[in-house]
């Protein structure tokens, strides 16, 4: 039996992914733009109280900036690996200058 172009997503699983892809642009455009703000906000805040700036954000910036980067990567193809929930958060450290 001959597989015909409207048959593939069907079969090949794609419409939960574009589910997925969906609801991971929702918080990618809406959800992580509000964060990045507050966080923009806090570290200004606590930058020009204390001097330096606070490093618990600067690794959740880090972190952040790595869980956009996930979620663009997995709906535009790049990636398969499905971001947080579905995987471990990003881990690591933040560049340093």
């Amino acid at each position: 039996m001959e597989t015909t172009v409207q048959d593939r997503p069907r079969e090949s699983g794609e419409w939960p992914r574009l589910l997925f892809m969906l609801l991971f642009a929702f918080v990618m455009f809406n959800v992580l733009s509000v964060v990045f703000v507050a966080l923009l906000v806090a570290q200004f805040v606590f930058r020009v109280a204390s001097g330096e700036v606070n490093a618990r954000l600067h690794r959740f910036g880090a972190q952040l900036c790595r869980y956009g980067a996930q979620i663009l990567s997995y709906i535009t193809y790049t990636s398969d690996t499905r971001p947080f929930p579905f995987a471990d958060w990003p881990a690591g450290e933040a560049e340093t200058d």
